[in-house]
């Protein structure tokens, strides 16, 4: 339990927030988060096809809006989390919507699940907040069946000290393929977010109205080609 921070966002902007990012009101959507659960979700269905009858466990789920993409799916769908008041949250919210989805008050570096337990893990934006991070890749390693895919997402560094307070550690582009290849030799490395949609997003409120328009019909925080500078990583790893 030690080696997670409290995520006081969820105190300023109330449980269940990521929901309305996830939405698609264009005011309270938010294209950026939007497009990195479509990234997760599309990098895992590349490596293991369609969800339907996997064991998939959402690590760091917080109020549960990504463990539901993974339920709607048809995923046999898991979410743990250290924030009492967001499990509390996604079991109502997931209920209310007829996913059957589980959820555990847990570390995710401590998880109860047996070895080999799952298909597939996905870590949406959470490493970054874990003051262990090899205990927590250790533990995506246990649990995982051989031949069972993960994939954790990330920021790229861009400041000298993590751009959000409520990150303990941003990695450079080399220094999260040395972090992840320290317990997964099979990984591959993907980018997303170009650092000018990034811009603009945060530039004022009139341009988020308009990128979050523009996401209505291809969403540019999927974009990848042409573009040098991203924002945000992933780490695709396999099990041996």
């Amino acid at each position: 339990m030690a080696s997670e921070i409290e995520f006081l966002k969820y105190m300023d902007r109330g449980y269940g927030y990521h929901w309305d990012q996830n939405s698609m009101h264009i005011k309270k959507m938010n294209s950026f988060v939007k497009a990195r659960y479509q990234k997760c979700i599309m990098l895992l269905e590349d490596k293991i096809g369609p969800f339907c009858g996997k064991r998939i466990i959402d690590l760091g789920c917080g109020d549960g809006v990504l463990t539901y993409e993974l339920s709607r799916r048809n995923a046999e769908s898991y979410g743990v989390d250290l924030s009492a008041e967001a499990i509390g949250f996604a079991k109502q919210k997931h209920a209310s919507l007829g996913s059957t989805a589980s959820f555990y008050l847990e570390s995710c570096s401590e998880t109860h699940f047996d070895n080999s337990f799952f298909d597939a893990v996905v870590s949406s934006d959470v490493i970054e907040h874990i003051r262990e991070p090899i205990k927590l890749l250790k533990e995506i390693d246990r649990i995982l069946k051989p031949g069972g895919v993960a994939v954790i997402s990330t920021p790229i560094r861009l400041t000298e000290l993590p751009l959000d307070k409520m990150h303990v550690t941003e990695w450079f582009v080399d220094e999260f393929i040395n972090l992840i290849k320290d317990i997964f030799c099979q990984a591959e490395f993907e980018y997303s977010h170009p650092m000018f949609w990034f811009e603009l997003i945060n530039y004022s409120y009139r341009s988020r109205l308009m990128v979050n328009f523009l996401s209505y019909f291809k969403n540019p925080f999927l974009q990848s080609e042409k573009w040098r500078y991203f924002s945000l990583q992933y780490a695709i790893v396999k099990k041996i």
